[in-house]
């Protein structure tokens, strides 16, 4: 008859329900869902703002200006903001603290600065982004002329489900 340490097999049961609770918690995260066109423009419209509020405040030593271009930028684009942020927040399902941890990444991302983006060309973005402010269709625009990539975990969804996208080429019919 072979003696057990007690000590060895606490540890190893400890460590097996460590490992059944990391993999329960796992399981139950949410996995991330797909993005749809509209929440996919509303993301690089939402990404915009947080560009522009992070820059600001990078740049305010800078710039004594840009702190009230910004909230230019706020008061121009309130509804339409809101409206934006409507949509992202939905993406999550109402699930306040998953919007949360995204628009903290988002501000990450850009707490660093971009590379290659000075403090007048954010000066300019914010003036383009103020024009344009009234509407979600001009956002959509400045986001896109800013090269906004959205970071949208889950991808696009596919434009039919269950099918995969695959371009027909253009037929000509002659006359």
């Amino acid at each position: 008859m072979r003696k057990v340490q007690t000590g060895a097999v606490t540890i190893a049961i400890i460590m097996l329900m460590s490992a059944s609770v990391a993999d329960a918690k796992r399981a139950s995260a949410p996995a991330p869902r797909c993005w749809t066109v509209p929440q996919i423009t509303a993301a690089k419209i939402n990404e915009l703002s947080i560009l522009l509020n992070v820059q600001s405040l990078r740049c305010r030593n800078e710039d004594k200006t840009i702190q009230d271009q910004y909230d230019g930028f706020t008061r121009a684009s309130g509804s339409a903001m809101k409206a934006v942020a409507g949509v992202v927040k939905g993406h999550f399902g109402g699930n306040s603290t998953l919007y949360d941890r995204y628009a903290i990444s988002l501000a990450n991302k850009y707490g660093a600065g971009v590379k290659g983006q000075s403090c007048p060309m954010v000066a300019s973005l914010m003036d383009s982004a103020i024009a344009g402010g009234k509407s979600t269709a001009g956002l959509s625009q400045v986001a896109e002329t800013a090269n906004i990539d959205p970071t949208i975990a889950g991808g696009p969804c596919p434009l039919h489900p269950g099918k995969p996208f695959v371009a027909k080429p253009k037929v000509r019919h002659r006359k």
